[in-house]
């Protein structure tokens, strides 16, 4: 993916037949960089002490966020593509 360092994982080979593309990886692994800096955000509210609706609305973001990101991996993988991990949007170059 353009601007994150995918290790050695950065390849993506398509299996003839496959009903999804190259940008479509690259998007499923782009949005779990995203994803993940959502749910760090979101962690901030409680540890800047947040007004308690902001704090809910924050609780909300983390739980849709880390269980959309587990979807997108689990594609990923079902699909024998790499599936970086939520952290990986601190490894931007």
């Amino acid at each position: 993916m353009a601007g994150m360092d995918m290790g050695d994982h950065g390849h993506i080979t398509i299996p003839a037949g496959a009903l999804y593309t190259v940008h479509d990886v690259e998007f499923m692994q782009g949005m779990i960089a995203h994803h993940g800096q959502a749910v760090y955000m979101s962690r901030l509210a409680a540890a800047h002490q947040s007004d308690p609706r902001v704090q809910r609305l924050a609780d909300k973001i983390d739980q849709s966020q880390v269980a959309e990101i587990r979807i997108m991996q689990e594609w990923l993988t079902r699909n024998g593509q790499f599936a970086p991990d939520s952290a990986a949007w601190r490894t931007v170059t």
